[in-house]
Protein backbone atom coordinates (compact mmCIF):
# COMPACT_ATOMS: atom_id res chain seq x y z
CA UNK A 1 0.00 0.00 0.00
CA UNK A 2 1.29 3.78 -0.69
CA UNK A 3 1.85 6.17 1.53
CA UNK A 4 -0.73 8.17 0.20
CA UNK A 5 -3.38 5.13 0.52
CA UNK A 6 -2.11 4.07 4.41
CA UNK A 7 -2.90 8.09 5.06
CA UNK A 8 -6.23 8.02 3.47
CA UNK A 9 -6.94 4.91 5.12
CA UNK A 10 -6.16 6.11 8.42
CA UNK A 11 -7.43 8.82 8.55
CA UNK A 12 -10.62 7.52 8.01
CA UNK A 13 -10.28 4.41 10.02
CA UNK A 14 -9.86 6.82 13.02
CA UNK A 15 -12.77 8.81 12.51
CA UNK A 16 -15.22 5.59 11.75
CA UNK A 17 -13.94 4.18 15.16
CA UNK A 18 -14.55 7.76 17.68
CA UNK A 19 -17.80 7.97 15.21
CA UNK A 20 -18.81 4.23 16.26
CA UNK A 21 -18.25 4.78 19.44
CA UNK A 22 -20.00 7.67 20.13
CA UNK A 23 -23.20 6.29 18.40
CA UNK A 24 -23.01 2.93 20.86
CA UNK A 25 -22.53 5.07 23.73
CA UNK A 26 -25.14 7.15 23.64
CA UNK A 27 -27.68 4.31 22.63
CA UNK A 28 -26.52 2.13 25.52
CA UNK A 29 -27.25 5.45 27.83
CA UNK A 30 -30.68 5.58 26.08
CA UNK A 31 -31.20 2.16 26.90
CA UNK A 32 -29.74 3.03 30.51
CA UNK A 33 -31.89 5.50 30.84
CA UNK A 34 -35.07 4.10 29.73
CA UNK A 35 -34.41 0.57 31.29
CA UNK A 36 -32.12 0.68 34.02
CA UNK A 37 -35.31 2.14 36.91
CA UNK A 38 -37.20 -0.93 35.83
CA UNK A 39 -34.31 -3.17 36.55
CA UNK A 40 -33.15 -1.64 39.77
CA UNK A 41 -36.66 -2.27 41.12
CA UNK A 42 -36.29 -6.03 41.28
CA UNK A 43 -33.02 -5.57 43.31
CA UNK A 44 -30.90 -7.38 40.84
CA UNK A 45 -27.12 -8.04 40.84
CA UNK A 46 -25.31 -5.03 38.86
CA UNK A 47 -23.09 -7.49 37.44
CA UNK A 48 -26.25 -9.04 35.39
CA UNK A 49 -27.43 -5.37 34.62
CA UNK A 50 -23.65 -4.83 33.11
CA UNK A 51 -23.51 -7.45 30.99
CA UNK A 52 -27.28 -7.45 29.90
CA UNK A 53 -26.20 -3.65 28.33
CA UNK A 54 -22.91 -5.21 27.26
CA UNK A 55 -24.24 -8.19 25.09
CA UNK A 56 -27.18 -5.12 23.82
CA UNK A 57 -23.98 -3.28 22.52
CA UNK A 58 -23.00 -5.79 19.00
CA UNK A 59 -26.61 -4.92 17.64
CA UNK A 60 -26.56 -1.82 18.65
CA UNK A 61 -22.92 -1.06 17.12
CA UNK A 62 -24.35 -2.73 13.48
CA UNK A 63 -27.43 -1.37 13.06
CA UNK A 64 -25.16 2.55 13.34
CA UNK A 65 -22.73 0.78 11.25
CA UNK A 66 -23.99 2.83 7.35
CA UNK A 67 -24.77 6.14 8.75
CA UNK A 68 -21.35 5.59 11.09
CA UNK A 69 -19.65 4.92 7.03
CA UNK A 70 -21.13 8.14 5.77
CA UNK A 71 -20.60 9.99 8.78
CA UNK A 72 -16.82 9.66 9.24
CA UNK A 73 -16.71 9.72 5.07
CA UNK A 74 -18.08 13.05 4.79
CA UNK A 75 -15.66 14.11 8.09
CA UNK A 76 -12.49 12.48 7.03
CA UNK A 77 -12.01 12.94 3.51
CA UNK A 78 -14.23 16.39 3.90
CA UNK A 79 -11.58 17.94 5.91
CA UNK A 80 -9.25 16.76 3.70
CA UNK A 81 -10.30 18.55 1.01
CA UNK A 82 -11.11 21.68 2.99
CA UNK A 83 -7.65 21.93 4.02
CA UNK A 84 -7.35 21.63 -0.09
CA UNK A 85 -5.28 17.90 0.33
CA UNK A 86 -7.75 16.10 -1.95
CA UNK A 87 -7.05 19.49 -4.63
CA UNK A 88 -3.24 18.94 -4.48
CA UNK A 89 -3.64 15.21 -4.91
CA UNK A 90 -5.75 15.80 -8.09
CA UNK A 91 -3.31 18.53 -9.23
CA UNK A 92 -0.95 16.06 -8.99
CA UNK A 93 -2.93 13.75 -11.76
CA UNK A 94 -4.39 10.89 -9.26
CA UNK A 95 -8.09 10.77 -9.87
CA UNK A 96 -10.72 10.83 -7.81
CA UNK A 97 -11.85 7.50 -8.33
CA UNK A 98 -8.18 6.31 -7.95
CA UNK A 99 -8.47 8.20 -4.44
CA UNK A 100 -11.71 6.46 -3.69
CA UNK A 101 -10.22 2.71 -4.28
CA UNK A 102 -8.61 2.31 -0.71
CA UNK A 103 -11.56 3.90 1.14
CA UNK A 104 -14.22 1.36 -1.41
CA UNK A 105 -11.37 -1.88 0.12
CA UNK A 106 -11.91 -0.40 3.83
CA UNK A 107 -15.46 -0.21 3.43
CA UNK A 108 -15.80 -3.61 2.02
CA UNK A 109 -13.89 -5.16 4.89
CA UNK A 110 -16.42 -3.81 7.15
CA UNK A 111 -19.39 -4.78 5.22
CA UNK A 112 -17.93 -8.11 5.06
CA UNK A 113 -17.23 -7.60 9.28
CA UNK A 114 -20.82 -6.67 9.71
CA UNK A 115 -22.25 -9.59 7.65
CA UNK A 116 -20.13 -11.63 9.89
CA UNK A 117 -20.92 -10.42 13.33
CA UNK A 118 -24.93 -10.48 11.94
CA UNK A 119 -24.22 -14.02 11.86
CA UNK A 120 -22.07 -15.02 14.41
CA UNK A 121 -22.16 -12.65 17.08
CA UNK A 122 -25.34 -10.48 17.23
CA UNK A 123 -27.63 -13.51 17.70
CA UNK A 124 -25.91 -15.08 20.28
CA UNK A 125 -25.50 -11.63 22.46
CA UNK A 126 -29.29 -10.99 21.71
CA UNK A 127 -30.15 -14.45 23.24
CA UNK A 128 -27.92 -14.18 26.45
CA UNK A 129 -29.31 -10.42 26.52
CA UNK A 130 -33.22 -11.89 26.55
CA UNK A 131 -31.87 -14.59 29.38
CA UNK A 132 -30.17 -12.19 31.56
CA UNK A 133 -33.04 -9.73 31.63
CA UNK A 134 -35.84 -12.44 32.17
CA UNK A 135 -33.98 -15.06 34.42
CA UNK A 136 -31.26 -13.27 35.76
CA UNK A 137 -32.42 -9.68 36.71
CA UNK A 138 -36.01 -10.07 36.47
CA UNK A 139 -35.84 -13.42 38.55
CA UNK A 140 -38.82 -15.66 36.20
CA UNK A 141 -37.74 -19.26 35.58
CA UNK A 142 -36.15 -20.36 33.05
CA UNK A 143 -39.05 -22.17 30.98
CA UNK A 144 -40.89 -17.94 29.97
CA UNK A 145 -38.29 -17.91 27.22
CA UNK A 146 -39.66 -21.29 25.71
CA UNK A 147 -42.94 -21.53 26.72
CA UNK A 148 -45.74 -20.20 24.22
CA UNK A 149 -49.27 -19.39 24.97
CA UNK A 150 -52.81 -20.11 23.57
CA UNK A 151 -51.63 -21.09 20.11
CA UNK A 152 -53.84 -21.78 17.60
CA UNK A 153 -52.23 -22.73 14.04
CA UNK A 154 -52.92 -24.76 10.30
CA UNK A 155 -50.42 -27.27 9.88
CA UNK A 156 -48.80 -28.38 6.27
CA UNK A 157 -51.28 -30.80 5.88
CA UNK A 158 -54.13 -28.99 6.58
CA UNK A 159 -54.55 -30.43 10.08
CA UNK A 160 -55.11 -27.37 13.02
CA UNK A 161 -53.50 -27.34 16.54
CA UNK A 162 -54.77 -25.58 19.12
CA UNK A 163 -53.04 -25.98 23.11
CA UNK A 164 -52.96 -23.97 25.88
CA UNK A 165 -49.51 -23.78 25.72
CA UNK A 166 -46.34 -25.40 23.72
CA UNK A 167 -42.18 -25.63 25.77
CA UNK A 168 -40.07 -25.28 22.96
CA UNK A 169 -37.31 -27.03 25.39
CA UNK A 170 -39.15 -30.38 26.22
CA UNK A 171 -41.60 -30.14 23.49
CA UNK A 172 -44.32 -30.75 25.63
CA UNK A 173 -48.06 -29.55 24.33
CA UNK A 174 -50.33 -28.06 27.22
CA UNK A 175 -53.91 -29.14 26.63
CA UNK A 176 -53.73 -29.77 23.22
CA UNK A 177 -56.49 -29.91 20.67
CA UNK A 178 -55.77 -31.77 17.31
CA UNK A 179 -58.35 -31.57 14.31
CA UNK A 180 -59.12 -31.72 10.59
CA UNK A 181 -61.63 -30.62 8.88
CA UNK A 182 -63.52 -32.13 5.76
CA UNK A 183 -62.54 -31.19 2.26
CA UNK A 184 -65.34 -28.85 2.17
CA UNK A 185 -64.44 -27.38 5.31
CA UNK A 186 -68.29 -27.98 6.79
CA UNK A 187 -67.19 -30.30 9.74
CA UNK A 188 -64.89 -32.16 11.32
CA UNK A 189 -63.34 -35.30 10.34
CA UNK A 190 -61.69 -36.74 13.37
CA UNK A 191 -60.72 -34.78 16.53
CA UNK A 192 -57.95 -35.65 19.50
CA UNK A 193 -57.84 -33.72 23.01
CA UNK A 194 -55.58 -34.62 25.46
CA UNK A 195 -54.00 -33.23 28.85
CA UNK A 196 -50.81 -32.94 27.33
CA UNK A 197 -48.22 -34.51 24.32
CA UNK A 198 -44.65 -34.89 23.99
CA UNK A 199 -42.39 -35.54 20.87
CA UNK A 200 -40.63 -38.63 21.48
CA UNK A 201 -38.95 -39.66 18.27
CA UNK A 202 -38.30 -39.35 14.50
CA UNK A 203 -39.11 -41.94 12.23
CA UNK A 204 -39.69 -42.78 8.11
CA UNK A 205 -43.22 -43.07 8.13
CA UNK A 206 -46.09 -44.66 5.99
CA UNK A 207 -49.93 -43.55 4.65
CA UNK A 208 -51.30 -42.96 8.44
CA UNK A 209 -54.37 -44.91 9.47
CA UNK A 210 -57.39 -43.82 9.47
CA UNK A 211 -58.46 -40.55 11.37
CA UNK A 212 -55.00 -40.60 12.94
CA UNK A 213 -52.82 -37.07 11.49
CA UNK A 214 -49.74 -38.21 9.57
CA UNK A 215 -46.85 -36.18 7.69
CA UNK A 216 -47.92 -36.61 4.39
CA UNK A 217 -51.34 -35.83 2.10
CA UNK A 218 -53.44 -38.95 2.06
CA UNK A 219 -52.14 -41.90 0.04
CA UNK A 220 -48.68 -40.69 0.03
CA UNK A 221 -46.14 -42.96 1.41
CA UNK A 222 -42.68 -42.92 2.46
CA UNK A 223 -43.39 -39.37 4.36
CA UNK A 224 -41.03 -38.03 7.63
CA UNK A 225 -42.92 -38.13 10.55
CA UNK A 226 -42.80 -37.23 14.21
CA UNK A 227 -43.76 -39.71 17.15
CA UNK A 228 -45.92 -37.69 19.64
CA UNK A 229 -47.48 -39.44 22.28
CA UNK A 230 -50.70 -37.79 24.08
CA UNK A 231 -51.76 -38.33 27.61
CA UNK A 232 -54.99 -38.65 29.04
CA UNK A 233 -56.47 -38.94 25.15
CA UNK A 234 -59.82 -38.86 23.81
CA UNK A 235 -59.75 -39.41 19.91
CA UNK A 236 -63.00 -38.98 18.17
CA UNK A 237 -63.89 -39.78 14.41
CA UNK A 238 -67.44 -38.21 12.62
CA UNK A 239 -68.96 -39.32 9.16
CA UNK A 240 -69.77 -36.67 6.95
CA UNK A 241 -73.03 -35.23 8.43
CA UNK A 242 -71.03 -34.75 11.93
CA UNK A 243 -72.07 -37.66 13.55
CA UNK A 244 -70.10 -39.41 15.88
CA UNK A 245 -68.61 -42.83 14.68
CA UNK A 246 -66.17 -43.70 17.08
CA UNK A 247 -65.14 -42.24 20.47
CA UNK A 248 -61.80 -44.14 22.04
CA UNK A 249 -60.04 -43.52 25.78
CA UNK A 250 -56.65 -44.03 26.05
CA UNK A 251 -53.87 -43.11 28.82
CA UNK A 252 -51.20 -42.67 26.38
CA UNK A 253 -51.74 -42.72 22.58
CA UNK A 254 -48.71 -42.57 19.81
CA UNK A 255 -49.98 -40.56 17.16
CA UNK A 256 -47.58 -40.13 13.86
CA UNK A 257 -47.54 -36.64 13.05
CA UNK A 258 -45.85 -34.32 10.19
CA UNK A 259 -42.36 -33.35 10.31
CA UNK A 260 -40.71 -30.50 11.97
CA UNK A 261 -43.96 -29.83 14.18
CA UNK A 262 -41.96 -28.82 17.04
CA UNK A 263 -39.99 -26.01 15.27
CA UNK A 264 -43.07 -24.96 13.35
CA UNK A 265 -45.23 -24.22 17.26
CA UNK A 266 -41.85 -23.15 18.73
CA UNK A 267 -40.95 -19.82 18.08
CA UNK A 268 -38.27 -19.11 21.26
CA UNK A 269 -36.04 -17.60 19.62
CA UNK A 270 -36.89 -13.79 17.77
CA UNK A 271 -35.87 -13.13 14.57
CA UNK A 272 -32.76 -11.16 15.64
CA UNK A 273 -31.73 -13.84 18.00
CA UNK A 274 -31.73 -16.19 14.47
CA UNK A 275 -28.65 -16.29 11.91
CA UNK A 276 -29.22 -16.65 7.98
CA UNK A 277 -29.67 -20.51 8.67
CA UNK A 278 -31.72 -20.94 11.38
CA UNK A 279 -34.31 -17.76 9.84
CA UNK A 280 -34.56 -19.93 6.40
CA UNK A 281 -35.59 -22.98 8.24
CA UNK A 282 -37.93 -21.22 10.06
CA UNK A 283 -39.30 -19.45 6.86
CA UNK A 284 -38.92 -22.66 5.07
CA UNK A 285 -41.34 -24.77 7.99
CA UNK A 286 -43.43 -21.41 7.39
CA UNK A 287 -43.50 -21.41 3.83
CA UNK A 288 -44.79 -24.91 3.47
CA UNK A 289 -47.94 -24.25 5.76
CA UNK A 290 -49.10 -20.92 3.69
CA UNK A 291 -47.07 -18.64 1.46
CA UNK A 292 -49.43 -15.67 1.65
CA UNK A 293 -49.96 -14.95 6.23
CA UNK A 294 -47.90 -11.61 6.64
CA UNK A 295 -46.04 -13.94 9.49
CA UNK A 296 -44.31 -15.82 6.70
CA UNK A 297 -43.82 -12.65 4.37
CA UNK A 298 -42.30 -10.36 7.28
CA UNK A 299 -39.97 -12.84 8.13
CA UNK A 300 -38.56 -14.06 4.44
CA UNK A 301 -38.41 -10.12 3.84
CA UNK A 302 -35.78 -10.12 7.22
CA UNK A 303 -33.92 -13.09 5.65
CA UNK A 304 -33.41 -11.73 2.52
CA UNK A 305 -32.65 -8.11 4.59
CA UNK A 306 -30.10 -10.19 6.49
CA UNK A 307 -27.70 -9.99 3.53
CA UNK A 308 -29.45 -6.51 2.02
CA UNK A 309 -28.72 -4.54 5.22
CA UNK A 310 -24.53 -4.85 5.32
CA UNK A 311 -23.84 -3.73 1.97
CA UNK A 312 -25.43 -0.36 3.07
CA UNK A 313 -22.84 -0.09 4.60
CA UNK A 314 -20.14 0.00 1.16
CA UNK A 315 -23.24 1.85 -0.99
CA UNK A 316 -23.48 4.78 1.72
CA UNK A 317 -20.11 5.17 2.93
CA UNK A 318 -18.94 5.39 -1.08
CA UNK A 319 -21.96 7.73 -1.73
CA UNK A 320 -20.50 9.95 1.51
CA UNK A 321 -16.81 9.83 -0.43
CA UNK A 322 -18.42 11.53 -3.75
CA UNK A 323 -20.23 14.19 -1.66
CA UNK A 324 -17.01 14.72 0.15
CA UNK A 325 -14.64 14.62 -2.05
CA UNK A 326 -16.11 17.87 -3.64
CA UNK A 327 -16.21 20.25 -0.76
CA UNK A 328 -13.61 21.92 -2.23
CA UNK A 329 -15.54 22.98 -5.08
CA UNK A 330 -18.71 23.12 -3.47
CA UNK A 331 -19.63 24.04 -0.34
CA UNK A 332 -19.25 21.71 2.27
CA UNK A 333 -22.28 22.18 4.68
CA UNK A 334 -24.17 21.73 1.17
CA UNK A 335 -22.86 18.44 1.04
CA UNK A 336 -22.95 17.29 4.43
CA UNK A 337 -26.37 18.12 4.07
CA UNK A 338 -27.10 15.91 1.18
CA UNK A 339 -25.68 12.67 2.23
CA UNK A 340 -27.55 13.11 5.54
CA UNK A 341 -30.82 13.56 3.55
CA UNK A 342 -29.57 10.16 1.34
CA UNK A 343 -28.84 8.45 4.68
CA UNK A 344 -32.66 9.32 6.02
CA UNK A 345 -33.79 8.39 2.67
CA UNK A 346 -32.25 4.99 2.70
CA UNK A 347 -33.38 4.13 6.30
CA UNK A 348 -36.92 5.31 5.75
CA UNK A 349 -36.49 2.49 2.54
CA UNK A 350 -35.44 0.11 4.37
CA UNK A 351 -37.49 -0.06 7.46
CA UNK A 352 -40.21 -0.16 4.99
CA UNK A 353 -39.60 -3.39 3.15
CA UNK A 354 -41.24 -5.55 5.85
CA UNK A 355 -44.44 -3.57 4.92
CA UNK A 356 -44.13 -3.22 1.63
CA UNK A 357 -44.35 -7.38 1.25
CA UNK A 358 -46.98 -7.64 3.95
CA UNK A 359 -49.10 -5.67 1.60
CA UNK A 360 -48.07 -7.77 -1.75
CA UNK A 361 -46.71 -4.07 -3.54
CA UNK A 362 -43.49 -6.53 -4.35
CA UNK A 363 -42.25 -9.79 -3.47
CA UNK A 364 -40.22 -9.83 -0.13
CA UNK A 365 -37.05 -10.35 -2.58
CA UNK A 366 -37.75 -7.10 -4.41
CA UNK A 367 -38.63 -5.27 -1.20
CA UNK A 368 -35.71 -6.02 0.77
CA UNK A 369 -33.10 -5.17 -2.12
CA UNK A 370 -34.90 -1.95 -3.69
CA UNK A 371 -33.20 0.48 -1.46
CA UNK A 372 -30.27 -1.44 -2.28
CA UNK A 373 -30.71 -1.18 -6.22
CA UNK A 374 -31.75 2.32 -5.93
CA UNK A 375 -28.90 3.48 -4.48
CA UNK A 376 -26.45 1.81 -6.63
CA UNK A 377 -27.72 3.60 -9.38
CA UNK A 378 -27.16 6.58 -7.37
CA UNK A 379 -23.31 5.82 -6.45
CA UNK A 380 -22.83 4.76 -10.12
CA UNK A 381 -24.16 8.15 -11.36
CA UNK A 382 -22.25 10.16 -8.68
CA UNK A 383 -19.10 8.11 -8.82
CA UNK A 384 -19.51 9.11 -13.07
CA UNK A 385 -20.11 12.89 -12.35
CA UNK A 386 -16.94 12.79 -10.36
CA UNK A 387 -14.49 13.19 -12.92
CA UNK A 388 -16.68 15.82 -14.62
CA UNK A 389 -15.94 18.23 -12.35
CA UNK A 390 -13.14 20.58 -13.64
CA UNK A 391 -9.74 20.99 -12.33
CA UNK A 392 -8.26 23.85 -10.81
Amino acid sequence: MKILDRYIVVEFTKTFAGILAVFVIVQMLRDVLSDLPEMLSKDPRMYHVLLYFVNRAPAQAVEVMPITAILAMMFSVGMMAKRKEILAMHASGISYLRLGVPLALVCACITLFVLLASEALVPRCEERARYLEKVEIAGKSESVLTRHRNITTKGKTGVFYAMKGFDSATNVMDQPTIFEMTEEGSGIKWRIDATSGTLVSRQRGLEGEEGQPTGSSEGEEGADLQDWRFFDAVRMTFDGNQNLLKRESSPELPVPMEEDLDRFLSTNKKPEEMNFPELQKYVRIQGERSKTTHEYLRRKTMLYNKLAFPLAVFILGMIGYTFAVRASIRSLVLEFGLALLGVFVYYALFAASRRVAELGVAPPLVASWYANALFLVLLAWRFWALEKVPRH
